[in-house]
């Protein structure tokens, strides 16, 4: 019998930042259950350039440490997933400070 993989908990902040996310207009897709890592997929545009594109997030409180498997996929994939404490990190990504 194969188990299926356990992968960790939303982090408490997650629901806040997905809905304040949401709320701005931005697509948000929750992969925190499916996947171990990142926690959230986020598309937007860009209001500098109007551009629109994808970006990775792993959600961390603001005393959060990243696994040892989030650690080891941050050095196999540099730059690929982010880090948000908080919806203003990943509002900065796309010009929206």
């Amino acid at each position: 019998m194969t188990r299926r993989p356990r992968y960790p908990h939303p982090d408490a902040n997650q629901p806040e930042i997905v809905q304040a996310l949401r709320a701005c207009g931005f697509l948000v897709l929750d992969v925190s259950s499916t996947l171990p890592t990142p926690d959230i997929l986020v598309w937007g545009y860009d209001l500098d350039s109007q551009s629109g594109f994808w970006t990775a997030w792993e959600i961390k409180t603001p005393a959060g440490k990243l696994t040892r498997s989030q650690r080891m996929f941050a050095e196999l994939w540099p730059g690929a997933v982010q880090i948000a404490r908080c919806a203003g990190d990943v509002l900065a990504a796309y010009g929206r400070n």
